[in-house]
C-alpha cells in the first residue's frame, strides 16, 4: 500500500535529525523517550508541535521498522557506531527504499531508469505523470488528487536532493554519485538481512538502489569481495553473494579496516 509519508520526510529541515533518532535509538533509548524529546521537548528546534508529531510518526514509520531480526541488528549496529555520516546516510536512504513502496518505485522505476537512458535533467512532471499513470490503474485504492501527486513529485525530488542524488532548483540534474565501498558492503549485508527469496543478487529489486548500472555494480562487487568482506560467484550476471560477518559485526570490520 503506497503511503505519502516521503512528503514528510522531505520536510524535515535536516537529515542529521533523522540520523540522531536512529542513533539514539540504537543505543537504546525508548522510543517513548525519543518521541518525547522530540515533540515536548522540542530538541530540534522545530517552530509546532503538529510539525514534531509528523515529523516524528514519518521517521518511526519510515527508518524503525525492520523486517527480520538481522534486519534490526545491523541498522542499529550502524547507527550506533562510528561510521562516517555519509554511510549513514546512505543507509537511511536504502532504508526507505525498504519501508515505503512508493519511494521505492518512483527510484527505481522512474529516476534510475531515466538515469541510465543518459538523461541529465529532470523536473516533477515526470513524475506527476507516473504517478497519475499509478491511480489510473488502482483508482480504487490510490484516491490522491492532481495537486497531492504534485505535491509527492515535487517533494521527491527534494529529498534526492538533499540526499546527494540531484542538484538545481525547478529543473533538476543528475549528479555523478557514486556509492563508496563502505556504502556498497553495508548496504549488501543490509539487503541480505531482509531474508528475501533472491538467490541472485540482481534479481532481488533493491539492487536497483544503488543507482549503478549492472555491469558497474558486478565490477564493483568483485573489487570489493577481495576486501574479504564476502564472496561472490557468477555465471554472466548470475551471481551470488555469500556474507562473511555477523550483521552485527560488519559495522565494526569495515571501522577497523579504515
Amino acid at each position: 500500500m503506497f503511503n505519502t509519508q516521503t512528503n514528510v520526510i522531505s520536510s524535515v529541515p535536516d537529515f542529521n535529525i533523522i540520523l540522531k533518532v536512529l542513533s539514539d535509538y540504537s543505543k537504546g533509548k525508548p522510543l517513548q523517550e525519543i518521541r518525547d524529546g522530540m515533540i515536548n521537548g522540542n530538541l530540534y528546534g522545530i517552530r509546532t508541535k503538529g510539525s514534531r508529531i509528523r515529523f516524528f510518526t514519518a521517521i518511526n514509520s519510515t527508518f524503525l521498522q525492520f523486517k527480520t531480526k538481522d534486519h534490526k541488528e545491523l541498522l542499529t549496529a550502524i547507527f550506533e557506531s562510528s561510521l562516517k555520516n555519509d554511510s549513514k546516510t546512505f543507509l537511511g536512504y536504502i532504508q526507505m527504499g525498504v519501508n515505503n513502496e512508493l519511494f521505492h518505485i518512483l527510484t527505481t522505476d522512474v529516476l534510475f531508469k531515466l538515469q541510465m537512458q543518459g538523461r541529465l535533467t529532470i523536473d516533477k512532471s515526470v513524475f506527476v505523470s507516473y504517478i497519475k499513470n499509478l491511480r489510473s490503474d488502482d483508482s480504487n485504492n490510490i484516491t490522491w488528487s492532481d495537486e497531492t501527486i504534485g505535491t509527492i513529485s515535487y517533494k521527491y525530488l527534494t529529498l534526492m536532493k538533499k540526499l546527494g542524488f540531484l542538484s538545481g532548483v525547478k529543473k533538476k540534474e543528475f549528479r555523478n554519485f557514486v556509492p563508496t565501498n563502505e556504502m556498497i558492503v553495508l548496504t549488501i549485508y543490509l539487503i541480505e538481512s531482509l531474508g528475501s527469496n533472491y538467490p541472485i543478487f540482481l534479481h532481488n529489486p533493491l539492487s536497483k538502489l544503488f543507482m549503478m548500472s549492472e555491469n558497474a555494480l558486478i565490477a564493483r562487487l568483485r573489487i570489493i569481495s577481495m576486501q574479504e568482506y564476502f564472496t561472490i560467484s557468477a555465471i554472466g550476471k548470475d551471481l551470488k553473494i555469500e556474507l562473511k560477518y555477523d550483521y552485527k559485526e560488519i559495522g565494526d570490520v569495515i571501522r577497523k579496516n579504515n
